[in-house]
C-alpha cells in the first residue's frame, strides 16, 4: 500500500531491477472484483482491440500508464479505473522495461464501458473462466493471483 501513495518519480527510485537500475515507465493494473462475488471470486478482464499494435485480442486487467501529471500511484489507479480501460501507448522501442503495481479494489456496481478504441470486450470472469482465455502468460500470473487472493 505504501506503493501508491508514492509519485512516479519515487517509485522509479525507490524500486529497481535486480541490476539495479531504474525502470523505464510505469504502470498500474486494477484488479477489480465482482460486486457480491465473495466466496466465488470474479474480476473484470477486457480484451485488447484487435488493432493494437502490442498483445491485440489478448485479456488484461484495467490499468495503464502512470502519467507525469498524476500526483500519486494511486490517483493513476484511479484515474485509469474511471475510464475502465487501459491507456497503452505505442511505445518506440521494446526494450523499455515497465514496473507494474496492481491495486485490488471493489465496484458498487455491475456496468462498466469499454472503450472500443482500446478493447474490443469486457467481463467478469472467476478462476475457472481463466483458463481458456487468450491473454499473456504474465498476465495470466496476476489474474490468477487476484482471483486467489479474493477468494
Amino acid at each position: 500500500m505504501e506503493a501508491l501513495c508514492k509519485s512516479k518519480a519515487e517509485c522509479l527510485n525507490t524500486y529497481l531491477k535486480e541490476e539495479g537500475a531504474p525502470y523505464s515507465k510505469l504502470v498500474v493494473g486494477a484488479i477489480i472484483l465482482h460486486p457480491g462475488s465473495s466466496g466465488n471470486s470474479k474480476i473484470l478482464l477486457l480484451k485488447r482491440a484487435s488493432h493494437e499494435e502490442f498483445y491485440p485480442n489478448k485479456f488484461e486487467i484495467p490499468g495503464g500508464k502512470v502519467e507525469d501529471s498524476d500526483s500519486t500511484v494511486m490517483d493513476a489507479v484511479k484515474r485509469e479505473t474511471e475510464k475502465t480501460t487501459v491507456v497503452e501507448r505505442k511505445e518506440r522501442s521494446v526494450s523499455q522495461t515497465s514496473l507494474q503495481l496492481n491495486h485490488v479494489c471493489e465496484v458498487a456496481g455491475y456496468d462498466f464501458k469499454v472503450n472500443p478504441d482500446e478493447h474490443s470486450e469486457g467481463r467478469f470472469v472467476s478462476l475457472a473462466d481463466v483458463e481458456g482465455l487468450e491473454m499473456t502468460e504474465q498476465m495470466r500470473v496476476v489474474v490468477e493471483a487476484g482471483l486467489t487472493w479474493s477468494g
